[in-house]
């Protein structure tokens, strides 16, 4: 389930303020962003092409700096395009569910400081119940996997 990169958010947007781990995940992004394009065209699973989206739109919309940002916003802007138009292509997933899926992830922005673990989990199920991927039984049965 892609649920754990929006764990992995919450991470990394934690271990970024410490300057000395910064460049870590800033490489770390720019790496895994490289090694995606290459991969993308060979991948047909939705939980791995969903998993990456996340990771990607958030990490480098609300965790790296804004020059880090501005320096690869064009690669990325064109690879999540490439991710959705992917995604389309493997579900019935269309425009507006993108559009509400979206929407969902830009509350990362304020949610990125939380600490309590509940609302982290409440954040996550929110953002994968936009999606009406699974039933709402399947989807709670996938978040006690993962947060028991």
């Amino acid at each position: 389930m892609f649920g754990i990169s929006l764990l992995d958010c919450f991470v990394n947007y934690n271990l970024s303020v410490f300057k000395e781990i910064y460049p870590i995940i800033q490489q770390n992004d720019l790496d895994n962003l490289r090694q995606s394009q290459i991969m993308i065209e060979s991948v047909n699973d939705l939980n791995t092409l969903l998993g990456w989206y996340v990771l990607f739109y958030l990490d480098f919309r609300f965790i790296l700096k804004k020059e880090d940002r501005d320096i690869k916003n064009q690669e990325i802007d064109s690879f999540l395009e490439i991710l959705r138009s992917h995604i389309f292509n493997l579900t019935n997933f269309n425009g507006n569910k993108m559009i509400k899926f979206i929407s969902s992830l830009n509350k990362f922005k304020k949610s990125k400081i939380e600490i309590q673990h509940a609302r982290i989990i409440n954040f996550i199920y929110k953002a994968l119940s936009s999606i009406k991927l699974w039933t709402t039984e399947e989807l709670k049965n996938q978040i006690k996997l993962f947060f028991p």
